[in-house]
Parts: C-alpha cells; structure tokens; sequence
C-alpha cells in the first residue's frame, strides 16, 4: 500500500479492514481531524476514516439518521406503490412517482413542526398562467 493511503469501509460490516493489524503496527496512532486516524507503519502513513466502521454510519457528513428515515420512507413507498401497480407497469426503470416524494417530504416536515400555507384559488391561478 502506498504511503499516504486512504481507508473507509463502505461495506456492509466493520470487517473489510483489519483494524487490529494496524493498531498492531502502530498502537497509538495519530488524530489527523475528526473521524480520520494517521498510522505510521513501515516509513508508511495510512489514513483510517471512521476508525474503520461503515463510513456513512460512523461518520456523520455522510448520512445522518434524518436523511436516512427519509430514504427508507420513499424506498417503502415506492414498493408500497410497486406491489399496488404492477400489473400496470412496463418492466422498466422508472422515477420516484411525485406524489410519493411529497408525501414523505411533507410528513418530514410536519414531525419537527413546520406547517406549510396551501396554495389560495388566486396563486393556483396564477401558477397556471405564468
């Protein structure tokens, strides 16, 4: 491996690196920043994110819980959406139906208490004119 070399698991399990080999090697490794761990082995630095957990889980930049939650209710919907329709369907790739993306949107917002106006007959109007 060449010195100055990044690690991340993106994996699925904290097994894709061998965490106890590099602490082997160098058991008090350096904090470069926050998540990111500098080992001198061998003449080498190597670079450890996240102390070698699932990066998008340890590693809050990445994935925090709320855009997670999120995600997990559109994929639910659009299987929910799927199981409904699928004898209407044609076999192949289709976008996020609108409606699903605003009903998640929508619930997202109402659980930390933001109310959001409905549009009047007027700016309904308006928006189909302009």
């Amino acid at each position: 491996m060449k010195s100055g070399a990044i690690l991340a698991n993106a994996g699925h399990f904290d097994v894709e690196i061998d965490i106890n080999y590099l602490y082997g090697q160098d058991p008090s490794p350096s904090s470069v920043r926050k998540d990111v761990d500098s080992f001198c082995i061998r003449d080498k630095k190597i670079y450890l994110i996240g102390k070698g957990r699932v990066i998008n889980l340890v590693s809050g930049e990445g994935h925090p819980p709320e855009v997670m939650s999120l995600s997990f209710a559109n994929q639910l919907l659009s299987i929910l959406f799927i199981a409904k329709f699928h004898n209407k369907l044609e076999n192949r790739l289709y976008k996020v139906p609108c409606h699903i993306d605003k009903t998640v949107a929508r619930y997202a917002i109402e659980a930390i208490g933001i109310k959001v106006d409905k549009f009047t007959r007027e700016q309904k109007a308006y928006k189909k004119s302009v």
